[in-house]
């Protein structure tokens, strides 16, 4: 074997000596630069990519944040008022007016304001499937029942719509949570009483000349209207959004279309966790994000490589993960499209110095090889 490889080296002239170490100097040199290139790019790539999630989700969060400040605004705005007895909730008329003005001036996000006493007693305005406005009353004339009326002249109660039954608000996750918190804060998301949406209330103790509370004020919110503004941030970029509940992975909200609860066969609701969902990435995103993991996450939608982050969301009462995803492509090329276009452009340069230097090394040698 020693022998056979000894004659091939032996046999081997001056100049395809010359070529093939020119071939292995250049071939070798050619790999290191593209290799450093790819390495490179793909570290810019990584960078660009976590600025743009991090623009986003920063987006998102702020949105978010913008949507809850709305009811607490309404809170901070009204809850001084009911404290030092501006409202006299014995006078239907004056009651009926404080809630329909101020559902009046609000979004549509906002599904009701009301008032629960600590006798069990409720008032409110909401909007009803329609956008509709409807008063609501439940106290010991209504036997302890919701009664929802439409509105009459002047903020009066109107023709009467419908009973919903036996309601007390001091059962309700908004009342427990300000009782809890004794202060301002969110409730846990809950189904609504009437709508099949879930809800979340923003609500606050209401203290009348003493520390005894009274009763809670509650701005109600619908979180369908969530899923849209999620919706309109990550539409132009191709992207998607989900909100989890933290402990629970509960999905809360997300801009993909899809339902965040179920009604099972018994027609009893349910919530829908994260992991029941077809959304891999997001589901692991989330999982890594619970270990401590807040890097990027790789993924795939289709044949697109997508890039997932998660971040914590917190206000009082709310603990929530945002998941965002921005696909590759947001790169314009991406880095395996890249790599296919610079390993072709290598190759072909490759070769072309090849055949040229092969050309000049055998007009240079001529002589030699004629001697």
């Amino acid at each position: 074997m020693r022998k056979v490889f000894r004659d091939f080296i032996d046999a081997i002239t001056i100049k395809t000596a010359i070529i093939i170490l020119f071939i292995l100097s250049l071939s070798l040199t050619v790999g290191a630069i593209g290799y450093g290139t790819y390495t490179s790019w793909s570290r810019s790539n990584e960078q660009v990519i976590t600025r743009l999630g991090d623009n986003l989700n920063r987006g998102i969060v702020q949105q978010v944040r913008e949507y809850l400040h709305i009811p607490e605004h309404i809170i901070q705005l009204n809850l001084g008022l009911i404290e030092n007895e501006g409202i006299d909730f014995e006078d239907s008329l004056i009651r009926n007016r404080f809630f329909l003005n101020t559902l009046d001036t609000q979004d549509d996000m906002i599904y009701s304001f009301s008032y629960g006493s600590r006798e069990g007693e409720y008032y409110g305005a909401r909007r009803n499937e329609t956008g509709q406005v409807e008063l609501m009353v439940n106290n010991r004339e209504t036997g302890g029942n919701s009664w929802y009326y439409d509105v009459g002249d002047n903020g009066s109660l109107g023709e009467f719509i419908q009973d919903f039954g036996a309601f007390d608000p001091r059962t309700r996750a908004w009342y427990e949570t300000a009782l809890r918190f004794e202060d301002f804060a969110y409730s846990p998301v809950y189904k609504h009483f009437v709508m099949n949406d879930l809800t979340i209330s923003a609500a606050a103790p209401v203290k009348r000349n003493s520390d005894e509370i009274d009763g809670v004020l509650g701005v109600h919110i619908l979180l369908s209207g969530l899923n849209g503004a999620l919706s309109e941030i990550t539409e132009s970029a191709d992207s998607y959004a989900m909100i989890v509940e933290r402990e629970t992975g509960n999905v809360i909200a997300n801009s993909l279309g899809q339902d965040n609860y179920i009604l099972d066969a018994e027609g009893n609701f349910q919530m829908i966790a994260i992991s029941e969902t077809d959304n891999r990435i997001a589901n692991t995103t989330y999982e890594e994000y619970l270990a401590g993991n807040r890097s990027l996450i790789e993924g795939q939608r289709g044949q697109e490589k997508l890039y997932s982050m998660a971040t914590d969301f917190t206000m009082p009462g709310v603990d929530w993960v945002v998941i965002t995803a921005v696909p590759e492509s947001l790169l314009g090329t991406t880095v395996d499209d890249a790599l296919r276009e610079s390993l072709i452009i290598a190759f072909m340069g490759l070769l072309i110095s090849i055949l040229v230097f092969v050309v000049i090394i055998k007009k240079l040698l001529y002589p030699m090889e004629e001697t």
